[in-house]
């Protein structure tokens, strides 16, 4: 008796749900016109171009930002007595190489850095940084 009431009870549970929906049993528009994925869409895809115009803005202070930290951060090493004399000379050469390859690309691109230009000046500047950290502690002393 007891399994065929609850069979019964599914059955007009599902006949007849106690949270039946809204939109049961009407016909007609939908709420929003219908078009809530195409405002969603058009919402993300709005904000993806407003961030990617964002980062782009971004690329070109980031670089120049990064210059002067790592030239502050060699800086800092001849001031505390971490970095030789030849390790600073080493970072300095390496630091005005760089500086010249981005005055080069930016010349050549009407004061802009390509994409791939870009990613190039970007990682050198992390081997850069690398080499400054390890000289400012691999425990040689001046």
């Amino acid at each position: 008796m007891l399994r065929l009431e609850r069979k019964i009870y599914f059955d007009n549970f599902r006949k007849n749900p106690v949270f039946p929906s809204p939109w049961a049993g009407k016909i007609g528009p939908r709420p929003n016109g219908g078009n809530t994925m195409k405002r969603t869409i058009v919402t993300l895809t709005a904000a993806v171009l407003m961030t990617t115009g964002l980062a782009i803005a971004q690329d070109s202070r980031t670089v120049n930002e990064r210059r002067e930290n790592q030239q502050d951060r060699i800086a800092q090493g001849v001031r505390s007595g971490q970095l030789t004399p030849r390790e600073t000379a080493h970072l300095e050469s390496r630091e005005a190489h760089l500086n010249r390859e981005i005055r080069n690309d930016r010349r050549a691109h009407d004061n802009h850095l390509t994409a791939p230009e870009r990613r190039e000046i970007n990682h050198q500047q992390n081997r850069m940084s690398k080499s400054i950290y390890r000289d400012k502690h691999n425990g040689a002393r001046y």
